[in-house]
């Protein structure tokens, strides 16, 4: 897809207990504000998460985001769905 327009959905479960985890994750969360349209977090048990990003924007950058946060140490899993989608789909961009 290369810098084609697209819509993606990051889902990764992670341990919150790992010391600066959740603090990490929030920086990058907020650091890619432009792409990060919204998020669903999810407890599993005392001490696993379940989070799930809507991110838009050029399918080259929404790969480079996925890739930084499922590289996190305390990330167990992750997988990144992306849809490109057409030049005629509106994809509003968020204030910079």
């Amino acid at each position: 897809m290369g810098r084609a327009k697209a819509v993606g959905a990051l889902s990764f479960i992670y341990n919150h207990q790992r010391h600066d985890l959740s603090h990490r994750l929030t920086q990058l969360q907020h650091r890619f504000c432009a792409e990060i349209v919204a998020t669903l977090h999810v407890h599993l048990d005392e001490r696993t998460c379940f989070e799930v990003l809507v991110l838009r924007g050029r399918s080259d950058r929404i790969r480079a985001i996925a890739d930084k946060l499922t590289a996190l140490k305390a990330v167990e899993q992750g997988r990144l769905t992306l849809m490109a989608v057409s030049t005629k789909t509106i994809l509003k961009e968020s204030p910079k």
